[in-house]
């Protein structure tokens, strides 16, 4: 781990955190943390990065859907790290996501978009993906899910 990968907050960055990113438009994954000092393998990248996954982690490498964002830049492009209630809500959203579907985590990876808030509900919208091509989406109605999300 880059010592320096810290978030604007001053935590710790950690692969596989759960983050907001496009100022809280969508979930996303650390899926890497790119030092190009250190590593041989920096995909090109000139400067201590890391790189996000925005789709879940638990599928094969045909659905990885990846981009960079400079660590000096993290909150002028709006990612940070979701706190545990969030992670709480985002898999219920993705659990009620894969129920109405039916794809199961080995069916399909899923990314998650903020929710659209009307009232007293908020609906999150969840993609399926398999392959890189994306199977299907649904909207995720969940009450009161806590006035501190995007």
């Amino acid at each position: 781990m880059n010592e320096d990968a810290i978030y604007p907050c001053g935590d710790p960055i950690r692969q596989g955190d759960r983050v907001w990113w496009d100022d809280g438009g969508a979930v996303g994954y650390i899926h890497e943390i790119v030092d190009p000092s250190k590593c041989l393998d920096n995909y090109g990248i000139e400067e201590a990065s890391v790189i996000i996954r925005i789709n879940d982690p638990v599928n094969c490498a045909a659905d990885l859907q990846t981009f960079a964002v400079p660590l000096k830049r993290l909150e002028d492009l709006g990612v940070w790290k979701l706190d545990e209630d969030e992670c709480v809500i985002v898999d219920s959203v993705i659990g009620r996501a894969r129920d109405l579907t039916g794809y199961s985590e080995v069916d399909a990876s899923c990314s998650v978009l903020s929710p659209l808030v009307s009232g007293d509900r908020k609906s999150w919208r969840v993609c399926f993906y398999r392959n890189g091509q994306v199977l299907d989406s649904c909207f995720v109605q969940v009450p009161g899910s806590g006035s501190g999300l995007p």
